[in-house]
């Protein structure tokens, strides 16, 4: 999770544009797609060119040599303003004290021509508050970019535009639909948006998504908790058990049911306090169509029901963990009662 005092990428495409680079960046955070885009940027910027191979450098991080980082650094471009220094999946806070110490001393000595970057993708970058003046030389020298998750409304758009890019068209209300049957991460959602540009012919549309794009989990519980909502409880089994056909443990469909539950719940509250569907949708961080949807299906159910529902889910949950019965068999009793409720 990012810290309240990380940069985001809006924060580094501004400094991308303004060609105001710093010297020392951390890119961490789930959105890949992002980083990657701001680290080919840095590449295009700073180093490409008849000397890129003389002004660029990168190291794993698993293997760094602190000195052999420091020559690197310490190499003066040719023929360019600035070099580059990029370390992939360096674990930081795991060096011991020697090691600190000159770690310290290298970040605090940056030349002003180079651009030293930590990228973390296979290994999570958290800081470490025991280990202060570590912590405080990265803080000071350094600046964290935390590439998270984009809103919902911004990947549509997005959406929207890559398949545009693409040379097809799709409406906004498809390509919502899109993002919320996908993981929320653009470089899942990119693969999906290749697919359906390469196999399908003239304007995209939510057929072509059904037929070709795999939902989620949390898509497929969320037509799961709709199907009670609408009393097709045999179709809300079939799709709990095509989920544990493909090996997807209960208790993780428990933990989801039980968020799309909440939802229903905050829904119910929210509506009923006078709230509208954009505070819903700020709230959750979902698209106008996702939240669209869990608004209807919430008109479907009491808020006593609600509470229920999750009481149902909690007293579950419990059982899963505390005793050998079938979990799947739990998760389906589970269902049956919330139809009975």
């Amino acid at each position: 999770m990012a810290k309240s005092t990380d940069k985001d990428y809006k924060f580094m495409k501004a400094a991308l544009d303004s060609g105001e680079i710093g010297k020392f960046y951390i890119f961490s955070g789930e959105e890949s797609y992002l980083r990657q885009f701001c680290v080919n940027r840095l590449h295009k910027q700073l180093v490409e060119g008849v000397c890129e191979a003389f002004n660029y450098h990168d190291f794993n991080g698993s293997s760094l040599d602190l000195e052999a980082l420091s020559l690197a650094i310490d190499t003066y471009p040719m023929m360019s303003d600035r070099s580059m220094v990029l370390v992939n999946d360096f674990d930081i806070f795991g060096m011991n004290e020697s090691n600190r110490t000159r770690f310290i001393e290298i970040i605090e000595d940056l030349p002003d021509y180079v651009c030293l970057i930590f990228v973390y993708d296979t290994i999570t970058y958290k800081a470490d508050g025991r280990q202060k003046k570590l912590t405080s030389a990265i803080d000071k020298y350094g600046i964290c970019i935390s590439f998270d998750p984009q809103p919902a409304s911004e990947l549509t758009a997005w959406t929207v535009k890559k398949f545009k890019s693409l040379g097809r068209d799709i409406s906004r209300g498809d390509a919502s639909y899109l993002v919320d049957i996908s993981d929320g991460l653009m470089t899942s959602l990119n693969q999906e948006i290749e697919k359906l540009a390469a196999f399908t012919k003239g304007e995209v549309n939510r057929s072509h998504i059904d037929e070709l794009v795999e939902p989620t989990v949390e898509a497929v519980v969320f037509d799961m908790t709709n199907a009670i909502a609408e009393k097709r409880f045999g179709d809300a089994l079939n799709k709990l058990h095509t989920l544990c056909e493909k090996k997807e443990e209960p208790i993780s469909l428990l933990s989801v049911l039980g968020g799309q539950l909440r939802q229903l719940y905050t829904a119910k509250l929210a509506l009923d306090a006078g709230k509208d569907a954009q505070y819903l949708q700020k709230l959750w961080g979902l698209s106008p169509y996702a939240t669209k949807l869990r608004i209807n299906a919430s008109k479907r159910f009491t808020v006593q029901w609600c509470q229920k529902a999750l009481k149902l889910c909690a007293e579950t949950d419990l059982k899963m963990k505390s005793t050998g019965y079938d979990k799947q068999l739990q998760l389906e009793m589970l269902i049956l009662e919330l139809a009975g409720k």
